[in-house]
């Protein structure tokens, strides 16, 4: 049997029939996957804050009429923090998600201030 893993490459995933389980292995087995499906939720909960948050961001800059009410030097300043991100989104890493992160945490304190 194969999956795709995340970067959407497959892997090969060794199955055994249930019948060869033991006990123990089919505990383990019910546990990895509700991880599985927690973990699936808890990015999506994730995916969903983050995109709440760069479009309140979106807002603030467009401005409710089509014109922002932020300032010049504010908005250099949100160039600058978008200027300065470098992610590698093919890579899937974490220290990436933190770098938007802080990068999303530092807009927000310019902008709603």
């Amino acid at each position: 049997m194969k999956s795709k893993n995340p970067s959407g490459t497959q892997t090969a995933v060794a199955k055994r029939p249930p019948e060869k389980l033991t006990d123990q292995q089919k505990e383990c087995l019910a546990r990895l996957h509700h991880l599985r499906s927690m973990t699936q939720e808890t990015v999506q909960t994730y995916l969903t804050n983050v995109e709440h948050d760069l479009l309140e961001i979106i807002d603030l800059v467009a401005g409710a009429s089509g014109r922002s009410t932020l300032s010049r030097a504010t908005l250099q300043e949100l160039t600058a923090i978008l200027d300065q991100l470098s992610v590698r989104p093919e890579k899937g890493r974490r220290k990436d998600l933190r770098k938007i992160e802080r990068a999303i945490e530092a807009m927000q304190k310019l902008v709603l201030k």
